[in-house]
């Protein structure tokens, strides 16, 4: 696509919400496109690449319940992996035809509305300009990853990768790693259930992992928060790969990172943990992130990271008051946090259609 062109409607992100929206909108007769920073259909399947990368969503409600999709459609595991996820985009792209209205490698860089036209004006990072009616974006939760504020870590001269952008092919056995992870959403109403749940959950963990230094960190006696209360990592082999003898653990909570130096990480304790390679866990600037990393200015001019700089304020959760015709679906201030994505997403586009 090049030049300046008018559209009914420009979708930002192609993941799932944002090639359900296009399917959605071009049945409804709108001229419509779609832009998406990455190279291929996903959104955030696309990106996320690391070894082991899963949904922890059953297949049942983690795809598109368009009859044309599901009836010849068969999913190998109950909670998929990266790469059948990615085969069932591209099985979405061959029966509805999606590509021919997607731009990909287009990352939108703002976006400005005119009040004379009642358009919007996107511009993107390839020099495309466009004209749209509506604006929806489709930009996901967590696409903007969250670079940890440690002292020396643009010093490391291994190899620093973000598990949200993995680009790593290892041989392990020669590499000395380090993964950084902040803590990452019950049985919540019930204090006494909760505690029972968790010394369950703590009983197993302790059963699989040999080494009692190794158990007091991984199952701590005192529960650290309401189990469920933070996300729940449905793994299988996780704590087993803490009995292997070239695994470390060092709990930040007793001995925290001061800085990371050209060799690897050094905490209070003193010792520099030599690795080659540093992967970043960090996480996110989840929610309004993925909206206020573009420049985007509603009727007065004014940022959209300007206005929720002093807190954030939505229409329920799909819109904001001066950003005239601009909706975002799994946003901020939405169940986001609190649902399954696809389903959440798709739901709340059946109310959203522009009419």
């Amino acid at each position: 696509m090049t030049g300046n062109r008018y559209l009914d409607v420009l979708i930002v992100g192609a993941g799932f919400s944002g090639i359900y929206q296009l399917h959605k909108l071009r049945k409804a007769g709108f001229a419509v496109k779609l832009f998406e920073a990455g190279g291929g259909l996903g959104g955030i399947w696309y990106w996320n690449r690391y070894p082991g990368a899963h949904v922890d969503s059953d297949f049942s409600i983690y795809q598109l319940s368009l009859e044309e999709l599901w009836k010849d459609w068969n999913w190998k595991d109950k909670f998929p992996g990266r790469q059948e996820l990615i085969e069932y985009f591209n099985y979405i792209d061959t029966k509805l035809g999606l590509s021919r209205d997607i731009s990909f490698k287009t990352r939108v860089s703002s976006a400005s509305f005119n009040t004379a036209t009642n358009c919007w004006l996107v511009s993107t990072d390839t020099a495309v300009t466009i004209n749209a009616h509506f604006l929806i974006l489709c930009t996901g939760f967590a696409a903007k990853p969250l670079f940890p504020d440690i002292p020396g870590l643009q010093t490391f001269k291994g190899v620093i990768h973000h598990t949200s952008s993995w680009k790593l092919v290892l041989t392990w056995v020669e590499n000395a790693l380090a993964l950084l992870e902040w803590a990452p959403a019950d049985v919540l109403a019930n204090e006494k259930a909760n505690i029972e749940v968790y010394t369950f959950w703590r009983k197993r963990v302790l059963e699989r992992v040999r080494d009692p230094e190794m158990q007091r960190k991984l199952g701590p006696k005192e529960q650290p928060h309401p189990i469920g209360a933070k996300r729940i990592s449905l793994e299988q082999s996780h704590y087993e790969v803490f009995n292997q003898p070239n695994v470390v653990l060092v709990d930040l909570n007793e001995n925290p990172i001061v800085e990371v130096t050209s060799k690897g990480v050094k905490t209070r304790n003193g010792v520099v943990h030599e690795l080659d390679v540093l992967v970043l866990a960090t996480g996110f600037d989840a929610l309004t992130g993925s909206i206020s990393q573009i420049e985007i200015k509603g009727m007065d001019g004014t940022s959209i990271g300007d206005k929720w700089k002093n807190g954030l304020s939505t229409y329920l959760g799909m819109t904001v008051s001066g950003y005239l015709n601009m909706f975002f679906p799994y946003g901020p201030q939405a169940p986001t946090p609190l649902c399954n994505g696809l389903t959440c997403a798709v739901s709340v586009l059946n109310t959203r259609l522009p009419h």
